[in-house]
């Protein structure tokens, strides 16, 4: 029931190093819209509906060849043309630049690309250029929380036998970082629990099985102790959590860009029903995720974002963000080093 924003509060409502990229991919033709505080830009894109759609099957299609092949390059082609295409213009026309926070809002198919691993032309991905997040319209800017401090911390960790390195996973996250922390592991870890305890805490952070369901999206669930929590249930929270990160696989996936519901209508995922609940931010993988290499992602998450605490202990606007993307960038450098899995 909120009244339909204008472009100046959403400009009044973005940092200096903001920059909101919408996108909109018609029937025929395929358009983007850039917000700075200080000016804005609006393009018609250099490719039609069709070719950014088959880009993105492409894409997606080849960058999940890397479960079984992460030597496979074939992904790089439509990374590169998808830059080109989607970032480049605003880069070529001086409105981005480097070290950007890009807040991107996608439509349609456009949902299922990972902005983080698309590629400029000199093999860079942009994660390594600009931090990257996503909204799902542009009013949603309006709810940013400004200067924030986080210090209470709740861990639900179901199943630590089937995935071991969960509970590495919340046990490695800095002290210094939360005033209060609290882990459910095993049995404790249950849904009644997360009901009655989710609203009290300022980051919940969920390492557990999930499970996308296409055809019947609000039944998709989160694997606890007692069995199944369904997304619809999540929609009944009543959170203040600044942010939630689901650490379970395929849980930033959404449901309704790819023709079994109408372009127009929203997108159901499990980010939507967290931030529907309440929540300011979640961080949430597109594919099936490795229990390890995921446990090694947070805590670079963790630590770069105790980094970022300011003296009075807050954290300032965009961290969460920023920390992922740097957690990013150096998991890719340190995988490959390693053991060979620098794979998107």
């Amino acid at each position: 029931e909120r009244a339909i924003p204008e472009m100046g509060d959403v400009q009044r409502a973005l940092t200096d190093d903001q920059v909101l990229l919408e996108f909109f991919v018609g029937n025929e033709e395929a358009y983007a819209f850039a917000l700075r505080r200080d000016k804005s830009l609006f393009l018609q894109l250099n490719q039609s509906a069709s070719n950014v759609n088959s880009s993105v099957r492409a894409f997606r299609d080849l960058l999940l060849r890397g479960k079984t092949s992460p030597e496979n390059e074939l992904w790089k082609g439509p990374a590169s043309f998808l830059f080109r295409t989607l970032v480049q213009p605003f880069i070529a026309r001086g409105f981005l630049k480097e070290g950007d926070h890009l807040i991107i809002s996608p439509h349609a198919r456009l949902h299922e690309v990972p902005f983080a691993c698309l590629m400029d032309s000199g093999g860079r991905l942009l994660v390594e250029r600009y931090t990257v997040s996503y909204v799902p319209t542009a009013s949603s800017i309006l709810l940013q929380r400004g200067t924030t401090e986080p210090t209470t911390f709740l861990a639900f960790v179901p199943d630590t036998k089937s995935l071991p390195f969960a509970e590495q996973e919340v046990a490695g996250v800095p002290s210094r970082l939360f005033a209060s922390y609290k882990a459910q592991r095993n049995d404790e870890a249950s849904a009644s629990e997360l009901i009655q305890r989710a609203q009290g805490f300022d980051v919940i952070h969920i390492a557990a099985h999930g499970s996308m369901h296409r055809w019947d999206p609000l039944f998709s669930h989160l694997r606890l102790s007692d069995g199944p929590f369904e997304l619809y249930k999540i929609l009944d929270l009543k959170l203040s959590a600044r942010l939630v990160v689901l650490s379970a696989c395929e849980t930033g996936y959404g449901v309704g860009m790819m023709g079994d519901i109408a372009q127009g209508h929203e997108v159901v995922s499990f980010p939507q029903a967290f931030l529907s609940a309440g929540a300011s931010a979640v961080i949430a993988p597109l594919w099936v995720v490795e229990d390890e290499a995921t446990s090694h992602l947070m805590a670079y998450f963790y630590s770069h974002l105790a980094l970022m605490k300011q003296p009075d202990h807050s954290l300032p606007p965009g961290s969460f963000a920023r920390s992922l993307a740097i957690a990013q960038s150096r998991f890719a450098r340190e995988a490959e080093q390693r053991r060979g899995k620098s794979h998107p």
